[in-house]
């Protein structure tokens, strides 16, 4: 699971694994949001998922925080080996 950020029309997302062998920190996973207006808030729902069976675990719905001039989702990690998913919707 590598970190990636995409930004595009005034709105990025970056995302950061929890994987410490991808430069983690062996807990959580995050998920950043901004836009050029700084009103970016969501809420996700993060869901675990086994890359074997396809099978869904430990969903969570999380709001999004403010962290500096953007917003951040913070999902602990409940068991490696599994993909995580995050469905976003915008506030």
């Amino acid at each position: 699971m590598d970190n990636w950020e995409v930004a595009e029309a005034g709105w990025t997302i970056k995302f950061k694994t929890a994987y410490e062998y991808y430069g983690g920190d062996g807990k959580y996973y995050y998920l950043w949001i901004s836009n050029k207006e700084g009103g970016a808030v969501f809420k996700a729902t993060a869901q675990e998922i086994d890359e074997f069976t396809g099978q869904e675990y430990y969903r969570r719905d999380l709001q999004s925080e403010k962290d500096g001039t953007r917003q951040q989702i913070k999902y602990e990690e409940n068991y490696r080996g599994y993909f995580i998913r995050f469905n976003i919707t915008f506030l």
